[in-house]
């Protein structure tokens, strides 16, 4: 019988790319015959006329015969719609996906796309639809990696400016670098991270625009993460700061990132005092800084004190230092 498959987890991990992949291999091995993807919605197959959904099921069922029927977004099928009885029309898409599972006259794989914790929904709809889709071809996609999310950042970018250069702020070697260089650099990264099966951790963050997108990634709300649609959008952003200043030279710096996102480009725990006051300077005038520097020290010595004379307790909860004085 030919595989089915459900793919799930956030948008912009790649679902339908995956989908397309699976379409072709199927059709390597022989499953399929034409190997190609019709990619529908819930819209695409429910039709707002009585014993409508039925046919326009059949319809895409037959657009895909011969290859893969992506289904994105697939547990809105067990969304109920208007109505006074609050008809669940999914019912009837998947009842025709079903049947035409077991004709002989349809050749194509189910390829159904959604969150993992309602795609059960789905499957209450049409008991008959779970057994025809083995455990091991339930797959989990991971969000993308901050290297993969920056790889997809400047791919867009150089799109736009094949020229564009990152400017010395980003490197710690404190020389401008071509994007072309940092987009091989990437793909070497993540090569090794793939044969390796290892993770890309802050502590592989040597650069600033690695720390930007580490950062980004660390913070993300996860069920909300649009993976590559972000990186995708940050790279809009750039693109049109750069080209409301129209430069000679395509140059790529902080400020085009917007001020909304500076807060990625701070790294977290690895930064010393002097970073901080070297940052802090950068933002404001040198007598605030020295105001600041100041409130910092003596923090940071009532703090020691509060330690020294209550060794069991935990630095959080140490006395504030205006209840020392």
């Amino acid at each position: 019988s030919i595989p089915n498959f459900v793919l799930t987890d956030n948008p912009g991990v790649g679902k339908t790319e995956i989908a397309r992949i699976i379409g072709r291999i199927l059709n390597r091995c022989g499953f399929l015959q034409v190997g190609h993807t019709h990619e529908v919605t819930k819209a695409d197959l429910v039709s707002s006329y009585v014993g409508g959904t039925s046919e326009q099921t059949l319809h895409h069922i037959r657009m895909a015969n011969g290859g893969v029927l992506f289904i994105d977004e697939a547990p809105s099928l067990a969304a109920k719609d208007g109505g006074s009885e609050h008809e669940e029309t999914g019912k009837d898409v998947l009842r025709e996906i079903v049947s035409a599972m077991t004709n002989p006259e349809y050749n194509f794989s189910l390829i159904l796309s959604g969150y993992a914790d309602v795609m059960d929904d789905v499957f209450k709809l049409e008991p008959g639809l779970r057994s025809r889709i083995s455990d091991q071809n339930i797959i989990n996609i991971d969000d993308c990696s901050p290297l993969l999310l920056k790889k997809i950042f400047l791919e867009k970018v150089l799109e736009k400016f094949p020229d564009a250069v990152l400017s010395d702020e980003f490197i710690s070697r404190g020389a401008e670098t071509r994007l072309s260089e940092i987009v091989k650099i990437s793909d070497t990264q993540l090569r090794k991270i793939n044969q390796k099966n290892v993770s890309y951790s802050d502590a592989e963050s040597s650069d600033l625009l690695d720390t930007f997108f580490y950062n980004l990634y660390r913070t993300r709300i996860k069920s909300q993460f649009g993976n590559a649609r972000v990186s995708i959008k940050l790279a809009e952003e750039v693109v049109t700061a750069i080209k409301a200043q129209n430069p000679l030279k395509v140059i790529i710096k902080k400020e085009h990132f917007g001020e909304k996102n500076q807060k990625y480009f701070v790294k977290v725990g690895n930064s010393t005092l002097g970073d901080i006051y070297k940052s802090i300077e950068s933002f404001i005038g040198d007598d605030l800084h020295n105001t600041i520097k100041d409130i910092v020290e003596e923090t940071r010595i009532a703090r020691i004190e509060s330690k020294v004379l209550h060794p069991e307790t935990p630095v959080d909860k140490l006395p504030h230092p205006k209840s020392l004085v």
